[in-house]
């Protein structure tokens, strides 16, 4: 096999790998190694070796970190970023989906896109809330 097929074939090995999603998710979620680690009850350099594909993450500990993630195990599975375009125009976080995906991952890819944005609205108002919390009982 020549260089460039099997540099190829190792590029699409690497993208098939759930460690790459898991960071790329993690970091979408603004979360850290730390956070991550402490709520699967591992440690941080366990769950390092996860994100770079160190070892194989078994069915049972990909859906723990689907939860921790809060998203489905074949959300986390389907997960790729190629997909998904991050647009900070007019200060807005808003997401363009590549149109040359089929329309039943469009749907998929929009609805986890809402889920996100729903999360992130409960965390804003929590927040809000344990300010206010805070203010008041100084």
């Amino acid at each position: 096999m020549d260089t460039k097929k099997k540099s190829d074939q190792m590029k699409r090995s690497e993208e098939l790998r759930i460690g790459k999603k898991i960071k790329q998710l993690r970091e979408l979620k603004n979360f850290s190694q730390e956070y991550m680690a402490s709520n699967l009850k591992m440690s941080v350099p366990g769950y390092g070796r996860i994100e770079r594909n160190e070892v194989d993450v078994s069915i049972e500990r990909a859906n723990q970190i689907a939860n921790v993630l809060g998203i489905s195990l074949t959300e986390l599975i389907s997960f790729d970023e190629k997909y998904i375009f991050n647009n900070y125009a007019n200060n807005q976080n808003a997401f363009v989906i590549n149109s040359d995906l089929h329309q039943d991952d469009q749907k998929a890819l929009k609805e986890l896109i809402d889920y996100l944005k729903q999360q992130l609205e409960a965390k804003d108002i929590l927040i809000k809330e344990l300010v206010l919390g805070k203010k008041n009982s100084k």
